[in-house]
């Protein structure tokens, strides 16, 4: 293989990694903030729901 042709490919590959880099990183980060968000919110929910059942057995009691 002659040197030029493979620094040529070696260049189209650094290209190719540096785009997919640049579209995939952003898309990745923003998944796991989505996910950290969709926890929060289900913990909130528990919480919520947690002091929801408190309160009707206090009610109960009266």
């Amino acid at each position: 293989m002659d040197w030029k042709i493979a620094f040529e490919i070696a260049g189209l590959l650094g290209g190719v990694a540096t785009v997919l880099a640049f579209f995939l990183v952003p898309a990745l980060y923003l998944g796991a903030k989505i996910d950290a968000f969709r926890r929060d919110i289900q913990a909130e929910m528990k919480d919520f729901h947690t002091r929801l059942l408190k309160i009707e057995e206090r009610n109960r009691g009266k």
